[in-house]
């Protein structure tokens, strides 16, 4: 708008009022009239801090105005493959690429707190980049339970930054990373502050801007901001949002686009969450809490996308499948003599008591369900022999059951696809291994 603004009249505007206003919306064509709501917003803040600029005819106007929203939801609804929410096979694919990236040091304990966050909670950027480390609480319940709860700041209020929040319950392995990652953030304030206060302490953004931080602890006025809890020091949500989006795109994980590398922004986790609500049967006031809205009108385009599974999986299927799910990490080996960890007979997966499919090279053991959950695993070596196509059966004949148990819930009936998946594209690498051995032969 402002550069409308200034491109019409030809000079520089010392205060918008509300001719300019009504002019810009006038220039927009109908289907153009949600481009009204960004400025506004901005200028309604402008106000509210009572900064100078703003007219009182266009306060006036701001007020009274009604703007028609944008039409929302047609990437969600239409299951968009670069804009729509994520198919369960891609989270998984995401989700097991973000614990073990993090499991070898690849990323940095930030990165893994602000995607776990935006991945897992639905939260828009803005909102996280507006937390505090004093945000975070644990305590006991009435029942004495340990709670952990994040109390998350609102946006598209109108009372000001941080003036409402909503409680987040994380679980205890989450609130682990992301308190872990804010007592590192405590401490590297110190460093540039010396010991500080607690209440100082807990004012301190989640997620800091070093950069600012750093320029502003070498000042005593830059130094009363830190102490008063600045929001410029906080990260920027488009900051924190290129976190997400460059490491989904590092992970270099499929799409569902033949040949493309998946992508995703926070807004693609978002729809997500909400897809992955509707389709547990949540009530739509419950899921819109879930994403913060203060309506439920929002929900009507991710009810249109439910149910996206496959009624019915077949070896052709799963085999088409594995193309655009990375759902098989580990490495086929010849057999157990070539395993990492070959002189232990305890590290060998079984199908049966006397049917070994694969070896793990995981030392210390595992709480998973063998031989269901290895094929998923990226500590799994299959061996290039066993009968993976009988268990690939059974898979396939177990979902058959379910889907009588059940009477077609396809929740349930879909709990192994990705398992599936997987096996079929071992059987796939072991039969191509074996044809280039019967060629070279």
């Amino acid at each position: 708008m402002f550069r409308w603004l200034w491109k019409k009249n030809g000079n520089r505007i010392e205060e918008v009022n509300a001719s300019h206003l009504m002019a810009y919306r006038a220039s927009l064509e109908e289907h153009q009239d949600y481009f009204m709501i960004f400025p506004l917003a901005m200028l309604s803040v402008c106000l509210d801090r009572k900064y100078l600029g703003v007219s009182r005819d266009a306060a006036i106007y701001i007020d009274s105005v009604s703007i028609r929203p944008n039409e929302k939801g047609f990437a969600a609804a239409t299951l968009c493959p670069v804009n729509g929410p994520l198919t369960e096979f891609e989270r998984a694919d995401v989700m097991d690429a973000l614990f073990g990236s993090f499991e070898k040091g690849t990323i940095s304990l930030m990165v893994f707190s602000i995607c776990l966050l935006v991945m897992f909670t639905g939260r828009r950027p803005s909102q996280l980049a507006d937390l505090k480390i004093g945000d975070l609480e644990e305590r006991e319940s009435q029942f004495g339970q340990t709670e952990y709860i994040l109390h998350c700041p609102r946006r598209k209020q109108r009372d000001g930054w941080r003036a409402q929040r909503k409680e987040i319950k994380l679980n205890k392995e989450f609130w682990a990373a992301i308190s872990e990652h804010a007592r590192k953030e405590v401490e590297t304030a110190v460093l540039h502050l010396g010991d500080i206060p607690k209440e100082v302490r807990l004012n301190l953004p989640l997620f800091i801007d070093w950069d600012k931080f750093v320029e502003d602890s070498r000042t005593p006025d830059g130094r009363l901001r830190i102490y008063e809890g600045d929001e410029l020091l906080h990260m920027k949500s488009n900051e924190l949002a290129s976190v997400v989006a460059e490491f989904v795109w590092n992970a270099d994980l499929p799409s569902r686009i033949p040949g493309k590398r998946l992508s995703a922004t926070p807004v693609r986790f978002r729809r997500t969450v909400a897809t992955e609500a509707v389709r547990e049967n949540l009530p739509p006031m419950v899921v819109s809490e879930i994403l913060d809205h203060e309506k439920t009108s929002s929900l009507k385009m991710y009810v249109a996308n439910v149910p996206a599974y496959f009624d019915r999986i077949t070896y052709a299927i799963a085999d088409q499948l594995s193309e655009f799910v990375q759902a098989f990490k580990g490495e086929v080996i010849d057999g157990h003599g070539a395993a990492k960890r070959a002189g232990e007979p305890e590290s060998i997966v079984r199908m049966s008591p006397k049917t070994g499919c694969g070896s793990c090279s995981k030392e210390g053991g595992c709480y998973e369900r063998p031989p269901y959950a290895c094929y998923t695993c990226p500590q799994f070596q299959p061996w290039l022999e066993a009968p993976h196509d009988k268990l690939l059966e059974e898979l396939l004949v177990e979902r058959e059951l379910l889907k009588q148990k059940t009477g077609g819930d396809m929740r349930i009936i879909s709990i192994r696809d990705r398992t599936i998946v997987a096996v079929t594209e071992v059987i796939r690498i072991c039969n191509e291994r074996k044809r280039l051995r019967s060629d070279g032969d």
